[in-house]
């Protein structure tokens, strides 16, 4: 039928539209204004949707150094994970990791992005290799897992050193 139309979407609990980017205001979103002629065709009214993804990980104490997350090795709390459009250096989100050493960054758009820790005094991060972090793309609705960081920690060897004049070892 003749006449003017508006064309939107109604969306489901967890799902945003990216596209149409702008266009008419809907109740629901953005969506079209569309005027058809008698016999007309309308086409191309389309939408795009997404579900926000997470990237979760751990901090561990590496107490053998091998850069692997061995039986026997604890999860680290209080350590600083920072979250980073991929190729920038501006901080977009902390995590804090909990008890045992694990952390979370939800409600993420689909994006390119890199996660690091903050690094401590005393510790040698050993995974991943160097502090580069990791970097990757979420797509929607997916969880990224397994970004995990192992550190050891110096140690101090201390002794005392004399001269031993009668050579007695005393």
């Amino acid at each position: 039928m003749p006449g003017k139309y508006k064309v939107c979407e109604v969306l489901i609990k967890n799902w945003h539209q990216s596209y149409p980017a702008s266009g008419s205001e809907c109740e629901t979103g953005n969506g079209y204004e569309v005027t058809i002629s008698a016999g007309q065709d309308v086409f191309n009214k389309d939408f795009g949707n997404y579900q926000n993804g997470s990237i979760t990980g751990s901090k561990f104490e590496d107490l053998n150094g091998n850069g692997q997350w061995d039986k026997g090795e604890q999860g680290l709390t209080g350590w600083t994970i920072d979250l980073y459009a991929s190729g920038s250096q501006d901080v977009l989100a902390t995590a804090q990791t909990i008890e045992d050493g694990n952390y979370l960054f939800s409600n993420l758009k689909p994006g390119n992005y890199t996660v690091k820790e903050v690094n401590q005094d005393g510790w040698i991060q050993k995974l991943p290799v160097e502090n580069h972090g990791y970097s990757f793309a979420i797509i929607s609705g997916e969880t990224e897992e397994g970004k995990n960081f192992g550190n050891f920690k110096l140690g101090i060897i201390t002794g005392f050193k004399w001269n031993d004049t009668n050579g007695d070892g005393v």
